[in-house]
Order: C-alpha cells, then sequence, then structure tokens
C-alpha cells in the first residue's frame, strides 16, 4: 500500500523511477490523488501533483501544483476539494482556471476607480482613495476576490481596532467595491457586507461660551481670501469642499443665495445669512472661484485652510480643531439660539432632521449640565448655622 508523504518524496521517490524519464504514484490512502515525478536536464527532479479520474472511459488529470510549493497535506486537501466537486459534477479544471483568472482586490480597485469613482464628486474619490490605501491595499489588496471571506474582513477590522472610524469606513468601501463586482459579475456574495461596524462616538467638538470669543479675536486679526473661506464655514455651517470650491456663477448677492449642483449625498444651504453675503462681497473679483488667490483662476487649497485653522487656534490659546468643528460650532450655538430641528436642517443644509436631533440632544445635555451647576451653587440642602 503506497501513501504518498513527504519522506516518500524526499527519500524513495527518486528510486522508482529507474531508468524511466517519469512515473506516477497513486495515493492508496486517497483514490485519485497522485504525484508525477519527471528527470530533468539538470539532473534534478520535477514534482508535480494532480488529480486523475475516469469520464465517459477516458481517463482525465487535473494538475494541483509544484512540490515543495505545494506541501503533501495542503495537495491532499486540495485535491480531496477537488475530487469532491468531481463527484457534484463540477469541473475542477475549469473552476481552477476560473480562480486563476480572477482579479484579485486591487485589480478591482483600478477597475472600480476608473469606471465607477470618476463620476463621484472630487472629495469623495479622495476620500475612497485614502480609504483604500490605508486600510483595504495592506490588509487585502493581493487576494483574489474569490479568496475573500468574511472572516478575513473582520481580521482586517480588528488590525484597525485603535481607529474604530477608519476601519468602518474601509469596511463601507470595500462593500461598495464588492457590491461593483457583483453587478460586473465578478463574484456572487459580498463578504463584507455581513461584518459588523465599530460602535462610533459622535464627535462633539465645538468652539464653546470660552473658545469662540478668542477664536473670533485671533481671526478678526486676518484679513485674506483663506480666512474669508473660515468665516463663511463658521457663519453658515458650511463644509470645507462646498467653502472653497463656491464659483460665482451659484452666487446671487441680491437675493442672498447659492445655487450649487445637487449630488447624491449631501446639500449645501442656499440662503447665505447678511453676514455670510458680506464676506462674498468683499471679495475683489466676480468670476471663477469666490474664494482665490488668483482672481478666481484657483481656488483655495485645503491644505491651506487647515494649516491657517491651526494657526488661529495656536494664537488664540484654544485647543486644535479640524474645518468640521466649524460646522459642529454653528449647528450647536443655533440650537441654543432656539432654532428647531427643522430650522436648523434648513439652515446647514441636511437632508433629513436626523442629523440636527442630534445638535438638539446635544444643546438639552449643555443646559441640563448647566442646570445642574447652578443647583450645585445655591445648594438648598446647605443651611448657614
Amino acid at each position: 500500500m503506497t501513501t504518498i508523504t513527504e519522506d516518500l518524496i524526499a527519500r524513495r521517490l527518486g528510486k522508482h523511477l529507474a531508468d524511466r524519464s517519469e512515473c506516477v504514484i497513486r495515493d492508496d490512502k486517497l483514490t485519485g490523488f497522485s504525484i508525477r515525478v519527471r528527470k530533468l536536464a539538470d539532473g534534478g527532479l520535477s514534482k508535480t501533483f494532480f488529480i486523475d479520474r475516469l469520464e465517459k472511459g477516458k481517463r482525465k488529470k487535473t494538475v494541483i501544483g509544484m512540490h515543495p510549493t505545494f506541501g503533501v497535506e495542503a495537495a491532499r486537501a486540495e485535491a480531496t476539494t477537488m475530487l469532491q466537486a468531481v463527484k457534484k459534477g463540477d469541473d475542477p479544471a475549469a473552476e481552477r482556471i476560473r480562480k486563476k483568472e480572477a482579479l484579485t482586490l486591487a485589480e478591482l480597485w483600478t477597475d472600480f476607480e476608473e469606471k465607477y469613482l470618476c463620476h463621484k464628486e472630487a472629495s469623495t474619490r479622495r476620500d475612497y482613495a485614502g480609504r483604500w490605501r490605508r486600510v483595504l491595499k495592506p490588509t487585502l489588496g493581493h487576494i483574489k476576490l474569490h479568496d475573500i471571506t468574511s472572516p478575513m474582513v473582520a481580521a482586517m477590522k480588528s488590525k484597525y481596532c485603535d481607529k474604530p472610524t477608519e476601519a468602518n469606513r474601509g469596511i463601507a468601501v470595500g462593500k461598495k467595491m464588492f457590491s461593483y463586482a457583483i453587478e460586473k459579475g465578478h463574484v456572487t456574495a459580498n463578504p463584507f457586507k455581513s461584518v459588523k461596524l465599530f460602535t462610533e462616538t459622535a464627535r462633539e467638538d465645538w468652539l464653546d461660551e470660552h473658545d469662540l470669543p478668542l477664536f473670533k479675536v485671533e481671526l478678526g486679526k486676518r484679513n485674506d481670501p483663506i480666512h474669508d473661506v473660515i468665516r463663511l464655514m463658521l457663519l453658515g455651517g458650511w463644509r470645507i469642499s462646498h467653502a472653497r470650491l463656491l464659483r460665482w456663477e451659484h452666487v446671487d448677492l441680491m437675493r442672498r443665495s447659492v445655487d450649487l449642483p445637487d449630488n447624491a449625498t449631501k446639500k449645501t444651504a442656499t440662503v447665505l445669512s447678511t453676514a455670510a453675503a458680506q464676506v462674498l462681497a468683499k471679495q475683489p473679483h466676480r468670476s471663477g472661484y469666490v474664494f482665490s488667490n488668483s482672481r478666481g483662476r484657483n481656488p483655495i487649497g485645503d491644505r491651506d485652510i487647515r494649516d491657517e485653522l491651526a494657526a488661529i487656534c495656536e494664537a488664540a490659546g484654544v485647543k486644535r480643531i479640524t474645518p468640521h468643528v466649524l460646522r459642529h460650532t454653528a449647528a450647536t450655538w443655533g440650537v441654543k439660539a432656539g432654532l428647531s430641528d427643522k430650522q436648523l436642517q434648513q439652515a446647514i443644509g441636511w437632508k433629513s432632521s436626523q442629523m440636527a436631533n442630534r445638535y438638539v440632544a446635544r444643546a438639552a445635555a449643555i443646559a441640563r449640565h448647566g442646570t445642574e451647576q447652578i443647583a450645585a451653587i445655591i445648594d438648598l440642602d446647605e443651611v448657614a448655622e
């Protein structure tokens, strides 16, 4: 009885050749599992695992792989899978060709970027590219689509447990890529779909009663297009991309309104406050980009705005903030001034009231904290002796 083992391959397999240039050893433990040994011109041996079976009276062979790239146990496991497929009526050779020709996640990204992302806004393309580069590519980029499983995605998620938001966004991009792959017929299932996301804590940063006056004083010392973008974001809760890329053809100063091109996911407020309109009106040109150091030809850079925002915070002695914190600040102060969730939704520019409700709840929490502090100071239970 012959069983293919590493010992057989290492010590005794060459003897089976004798004076022949090739011999085949069949495994009696797993019927259909074999290894073929051939003499090479340089005197060495090539060893190839394969399965063979009878189909319509003819013996048919399907290669598994070469030894030692495939160890004996790995080859036996692959042979078992392939032979089971044969029993079900599948063609293991065709399946192996299909898997060999299947795209890797990196190859899918190239197609996804060229044919899907090209229709999205520049900010969306940058965000997707960042998540791909930082999360998906290092962990799953080299793997064939058919071989990516939900446990693999879960393992990727665990690797970024210290960056839950980054992990969640990476999974979202992977899910979208696989949905695209399904539409194109590359795969039939989405391994990202069943992976539970990290619970995210909503960011609560904003410029409060202490920080906002300090920030405004320092901002007031600076007058150029970069700082005017920051003023617009603070006054109206604008997103940085919409503020810095605002063009004059979208602005009607007489009616104090803007008419931005809509997109699939976000909508910007179309009404300007008097103060916001004054910020736009002070710009020295009336064509191209509203905020520009080149008379409208080029917009203010994203990095320039972030750097100046950091400089203002440092000079004002407040905690460093991101541009999005200006949006949080506008929304929170709006609720504190008495805006309802519907008014806030229209003023800031959300498509639903769900996000506005978050700020209403935040303002209620702030007020509750304030009342507790007042009560602690008054302390009716404390009676002077």
